[in-house]
């Protein structure tokens, strides 16, 4: 399994918003599962100050053709 960092710019976002979004990408990881490859979100920070993000995601790593 592979991690993957994804920095995100999310200027005016409230950390309200940021649990709501965080909610929805793990239910969406979750659905996904079933749709094809496995993508788990493992969650994240948020910088409130800066209005930016960084997301967890694991995956498969794919295998060369």
């Amino acid at each position: 399994m592979a991690l993957f960092l994804v920095f995100r710019d999310l200027p005016g976002i409230t950390r309200d918003q940021y649990t709501a979004a965080q909610h929805a990408i793990a239910d969406a990881s979750h659905r996904s599962i079933h749709a094809g490859p496995e993508v788990s979100y493992l969650g994240g920070f948020f910088l409130a100050a800066t209005g930016r993000a960084i997301c967890i995601f694991q995956a498969r790593e794919s295998q060369p053709a």
